[in-house]
This record gives C-alpha cells, sequence and structure tokens, in this order.
C-alpha cells in the first residue's frame, strides 16, 4: 500500500480564532508534543506546549505499537519521554491529563479497532498502528484502548512513584477540567442515528 500523509481538517489558525470557545489538549504519541518529548530540545518543547490548555498522557500499554516498532527503544526510554512531558508542563504551568485514549468502551471490543487497524485506508492509507512485517505484526498486539476506570488508571500509572503526583493527574487534573466544561454541552446529538 501507498503512505498518504493526513491533511489538517481544521487549521491551528482556526482553532485559534476560536479558542475563547474551546479547550485544546495534547493529543496521544502521534501529537507534536510527543514526538518533541522524545526528540526536541527544551526550547522547542516548550514552544509547541505552550498552545494547549492541557498535556495529555497515557497508559504505558498504549505506547506497545512504538516499541515494538523501535520508534522508541525501551519501557524506560518511554518512561524517561512521558516524565519528560510531566515536568515540562508543570515547569509551565499547564495541568497534566492522565486519560485512556480510548477508542472503544470495554475490553471485548478491541477486535472491531483491530479491524480497523488492519484495513487500508482511501487511497491505500494504512492506519498509524499498522506494523508492515508481517512476522512483527503477528506477534505483536494493538494497545488495549477501551475506558479505564479510576482504579485502573491509577495502576496504570504507579510506575510513577509519586502518590501526589499520581491523584493529581489521574484525579485532579481531570475534574479540574470538567469543571470548565458548562453544563448542557453535547458533542453529539441525543439518540440514535443507524
Amino acid at each position: 500500500g501507498v503512505d498518504v500523509a493526513a491533511e489538517a481538517r481544521v487549521l491551528r489558525s482556526d482553532i485559534q480564532k476560536a479558542r475563547h470557545n474551546l479547550l485544546i489538549g495534547s493529543s496521544c504519541l502521534n501529537g507534536e508534543l510527543f514526538e518533541l518529548a522524545a526528540n526536541g530540545d527544551d526550547a522547542r518543547l516548550k514552544e509547541a506546549m505552550a498552545f494547549y490548555d492541557y498535556v495529555e498522557v497515557q497508559p504505558l500499554g498504549n505506547y506497545s505499537t512504538m516499541i515494538a516498532m523501535n520508534s522508541l527503544p525501551s519501557v524506560d526510554r518511554l518512561k524517561t519521554v512521558i516524565r519528560r512531558l510531566i515536568s515540562t508542563a508543570k515547569e509551565m504551568g499547564i495541568p497534566v491529563i492522565a486519560d485512556s485514549d480510548a477508542h472503544y468502551c470495554r475490553p471485548e471490543q478491541k477486535i472491531f479497532r483491530d479491524v480497523y487497524i488492519m484495513s487500508q485506508g482511501v487511497g491505500g492509507a494504512t492506519h498509524p498502528l499498522y506494523i508492515r512485517d508481517e512476522n512483527l505484526r503477528r506477534k505483536t498486539k494493538n494497545p488495549e484502548q477501551h475506558i479505564r476506570l479510576t482504579g485502573e488508571m491509577l495502576q496504570e500509572f504507579a510506575w510513577l512513584n509519586d502518590e501526589k503526583l499520581i491523584e493529581e493527574i489521574v484525579l485532579d487534573n481531570p475534574e479540574k477540567l470538567f469543571d470548565l466544561i458548562e453544563d448542557g454541552i453535547h458533542p453529539v446529538p441525543d439518540g440514535t442515528f443507524a
């Protein structure tokens, strides 16, 4: 298949114009901040991070494909990158939010995501989690990306070995973010649309 570069669906300039109505999060491993925390210098990371209202970090397992494909050499390196995201955000006064990066609700629904990852997109594009090497693909599971409850999230970030920090990113900061969202806002209309 042929890789097709993704085009922006919403321009950053348009986001800036409507900024007063939006809360902007940093995204997952495919976002600019993760890449800069892994490979960029402090100045570039801080400059990019200044755009966001909050910085997101996900459970270590969400990054498993990156490690399998050697985009990151080890879980220890991954932890260093996540710690750098957290420390830089804290230095800049930007809240860090631990989230599931959920793509489905329950673990048993993972099969649907697996099929989606394996399917070619328009023009032969492949999903970012698709592993081209067949042998590696067969022995590498796609990350678990179900909605994790509070207890699960606390366990997922126990490796930080800092109870106060874990409570801040798993409990306190998400609650503060929710408090910023007006009641009555619905991203999709009520009802079922077959």
